[in-house]
């Protein structure tokens, strides 16, 4: 008799019996598969705009004649600088969110890298 991959035998052969464990572990192991295909996809993308910063930079340093420790100051004046007063409540809100975290008011988008 031939087998077309059904009933028990086949299914022992995987090692799968139907048991709701054996299915949570299925489950789980395709969203990890899914989850590290994700993370793979945003290191790829990391790279590439990783990339396109050091382009940028060396353009911006041979045509405008800076180095690397002027790089790196202003990166330490950006980090120092990074929040802004909430209009509301005027403690200092971060400017990755749009809304104050103590008083909920909505914050303005002062420049394009704020926008999005």
């Amino acid at each position: 008799m031939a087998s077309f991959g059904f009933g028990k035998k086949s299914r022992r052969k995987r090692g799968f019996d139907g048991t709701d464990d054996d299915l949570t572990a299925r489950l789980r192991m395709l969203q990890a598969k899914d989850e590290t295909q994700e993370v793979e996809a945003l290191q790829e993308k990391v790279d590439r705009l990783t990339l396109i910063c050091r382009a940028l930079w060396t353009l911006v340093r041979e045509h405008h004649d800076l180095s690397e420790t002027d790089l790196v100051n202003r990166m330490e004046e950006m980090k120092r600088t990074e929040g802004a007063e909430c209009p509301e409540c005027g403690r200092i809100m971060s400017r990755h969110h749009n809304r104050c975290l103590y008083c909920g008011a909505e914050g303005s988008a002062a420049g394009a890298f704020d926008r999005f």
